[in-house]
């Protein structure tokens, strides 16, 4: 079941209220987080990697939130040695200023040991109106299920229904009456493909605030 922080923000109560009218109490699990992303405010499920928590927690390490070095991370392959000179010389030297902790190196080789903490796989917008909650979530690319969250009773639907359904966003009409959740429409599913750094990205700003919520500071 998804589990909502003991807080008194009204947008995760919204998100909570949304997700377990979709996919009622027995949901794929994970919990609600607030990011805000270039001044673009959601919720986001996330699911952490208790085994890359832990190694983080062991090593002292946070969130990886620098583009740069993701990009550099990135660029190495998964359990298997590379060489230095191989690399582009900016991510060289990204990766030997910021990298420590995710590489792993002895006399003879160099791994990546960097895992993403967690996986983010739904994103919800909540907002007074049906116009602002479908346009916010729409910017966020369908590899996350994407709710609208509305929780005005009073919101227009009409044509923003027909946007969301274009889109495969799903609306959700939730008031500030106890039980008064309705579905205007289902999400579609993300659409499944490789990991990639926006993927990582948005996980990690997850995980961050996260253990903002969870970690001893």
């Amino acid at each position: 079941m998804t589990r909502r922080w003991s807080s008194s923000d009204e947008n995760l109560t919204h998100a909570q209220s949304a997700l377990m009218a979709i996919e009622g109490t027995d949901g794929v699990g994970g919990d609600l987080v607030e990011l805000s992303i270039d001044g673009l405010r959601c919720v986001a499920r996330i699911c952490v990697h208790s085994e890359e928590h832990q190694r983080r927690e062991r090593l002292g390490l946070g969130a990886v939130t620098d583009t740069g070095l993701l990009h550099a991370l990135w660029s190495l392959p998964e359990d298997l040695s590379f060489a230095w000179e191989e690399l582009d010389p900016l991510d060289t030297a990204t990766l030997q200023q910021l990298g420590a902790g995710h590489l792993i190196s002895d006399d003879r080789a160099t791994v990546r040991s960097y895992r993403s903490p967690a996986v983010v796989n739904t994103v919800l917008s909540v907002a007074g109106t049906a116009k602002d909650a479908i346009r916010r979530i729409g910017q966020f690319p369908p590899i996350f299920v994407r709710v609208a969250v509305v929780i005005s009773a009073a919101a227009r639907w009409d044509r923003y229904l027909e946007l969301a359904e274009q889109l495969g966003i799903g609306v959700v009409v939730d008031t500030a009456e106890a039980g008064d959740t309705k579905i205007m429409k289902l999400p579609a599913p993300l659409t499944v493909g490789v990991p990639s750094v926006y993927r990582w990205w948005i996980s990690e700003l997850a995980y961050r605030n996260w253990r903002y919520r969870n970690c001893a500071h």
